[in-house]
This record gives structure tokens, sequence and C-alpha cells, in this order.
């Protein structure tokens, strides 16, 4: 299973690509990815520094060229072409750099107050825990969601299916959602991976979203790779506590050999760590990640 290091370790500052190598180096990793929260790297003088190095670019965030909230799930068609455009915009970066994939977030749906709900819902998990209360709130937020599914789904696999369509040499990966207001449900994965069925089309696991919607009540981590398994592209691994994410593999609350266990072989694994942490504790996550196969 290949492991690379996402640009989000880098931070929103700009940092020379020399520094990722140094990174890659540090932590014997030879291949990256280009995730959301950093800032984009430019092409050229990326790829000039990593490909002499023998290191490659795996993939691409979507997010990485813009936050949309509301995203493919918008009611608002300026908001939805931004969506489009940021993918389209990680592709011909994907290309230009050889990287195969570029990693989705369908969005939030456009509910009243979605945002501030999400919000103090993550705001108790992170106070008092998986409560019961927790778990009724994210229940009620996923089933308002899949009432009004279908209408909204039914915009969102046309976006995506021309998106599959422009762009055939990239393999577009839907993300697990991080919250219950956002769109990719299991229900609503399944509902439009029936509906667009192009072969560039697949899933993107994301181990710590998938422990939060474990902590939530919503799904078990091992529900999503047994629905989505034949059509996972790649995973991300970053570990949770609560409602935070981004933690360092080994340092929170995720079961990782159970995910590695679950997880198609030689798909890429992205190591997902937020700035704030040293490269000591990045070296230390990376050798238990190894520990486990990945």
């Amino acid at each position: 299973m290949p492991l690379a290091l996402s640009t989000r370790w880098l931070g929103a500052r700009p940092a020379p690509p020399e520094r990722l190598l140094e990174a890659l180096r540090a932590l014997d990793v030879r291949a990256c990815f280009v995730g959301a929260g950093a800032r984009t790297p430019e092409p050229d003088p990326l790829d000039r520094t990593l490909r002499p190095a023998g290191a490659k670019v795996v993939g691409v965030a979507a997010e990485a060229f813009g936050e949309v909230e509301a995203g493919f799930a918008s009611r608002d068609p300026e908001a939805i072409g931004r969506t489009v455009g940021a993918a389209r915009a990680a592709a011909g970066l994907g290309k230009r750099l050889g990287a195969r994939h570029v990693v989705l977030r369908l969005g939030r749906f456009e509910l009243e107050r979605a945002k501030e709900r999400e919000g103090e819902l993550l705001a108790t998990l992170r106070r008092d825990g998986p409560t019961e209360a927790a778990r009724e709130q994210a229940a009620a937020a996923a089933a308002a969601v899949d009432r009004r599914l279908e209408p909204v789904l039914e915009r969102v696999c046309r976006l995506v299916f021309e998106l599959c369509r422009a762009e055939p040499e990239i393999r577009f990966a839907v993300v697990t959602p991080a919250g219950p207001f956002e769109l990719a449900s299991r229900r609503a994965l399944g509902l439009l991976f029936d509906e667009v069925r192009e072969r560039n089309l697949g899933y993107w696991h994301d181990v710590g979203a998938a422990h939060l919607a474990q902590q939530l009540g919503l799904a078990a981590p091992h529900e999503w790779l047994g629905d989505l398994g034949a059509r996972t592209f790649g995973a991300t691994l970053q570990d949770a506590a609560g409602a935070d994410l981004g933690l360092p593999p080994g340092a929170g609350e995720v079961d990782f050999r159970a995910a590695h266990e679950a997880l198609p072989s030689g798909v890429p694994a992205v190591l997902e760590v937020d700035g704030r942490f040293p490269l000591a504790e990045l070296k230390l996550a990376t050798s238990y990640v190894r520990s486990l196969g990945f």
C-alpha cells in the first residue's frame, strides 16, 4: 500500500517545494498529495524538485483550489460553477504533475442554520463525548438531509458525470463526509454510484471522518468499505479524538489496524496531519502506520 504525505502539514503559508522534499526524505516516503488547507503549490517548481529525487504526486484535493461549503449540493449556480472549476483546476494540476486522483467533497446540504447546527453538534461532542443527546441530534440532521436527498442528488449526479466525461484520464474519488449535514451519506454514495457508472469515479476513505461518523452514531467505519470497497481509490490516514481531526496516526482514537484490514490492497494511503505537529511526531506516526502494513 503506497504511502504519501499530504501537503496539509506544510500549512497555508507559502512553503518552498524543497521543504516538502526534506520532509519526504526524513520520513522515507516517496510520494505526496496536494491536500486541502494548504497553499496550492506551483506545478513547475514542485515537479522540478520532486522528479529528480524519485518522488511523485499521487493526487490532489479539489478543496485545495477553494473552499465551497455547499459545493455540488448548492442551489446557487455561481457556487456550483466555483466547485466544478475547483475540480477541473485540481484535475489540471494532477495531469501536469502525473497524479491520477482528484478527491472531491460533495458539500454541505443547504438546510436552515446547517453550518451553525453542525458547529454546535461538534462542540457538544468535544465537550461531552458521544452522548445519547449528541447522537440524537446527528440522527435528526442525517434524516433531514435524507428526506431532501433525491432532487439534489439528481443534479449532483449530472455534474459529476459531466466532470468524469470531461477528464477521462483522472480518477475522481468522493471522500467520506465529515459531518451529518454533508451530502455524501452512505445511502447518497450508493445512489450516486448506481447512477454514475463511469470507471473513473470512486470512493476515497477518510479513516478520521469515518471515526467521527461512528462517534455520532451514523455508521461504523467498516460499513463504508463494506459497501464501497470495490470502488475505493485511496485512503486518508488522520487520527481523531472526539470531533478533532488532523491528529497524527496513533495519537487519537482511530483503530488503524482494523482500517488496514478493511482497505483494498494497493490503494494509496495519505498521511494527513495538521501543521501544528512537529516533524518528530510525523516520524512517529509514519513508523506506526508502517508497522501495521501501510
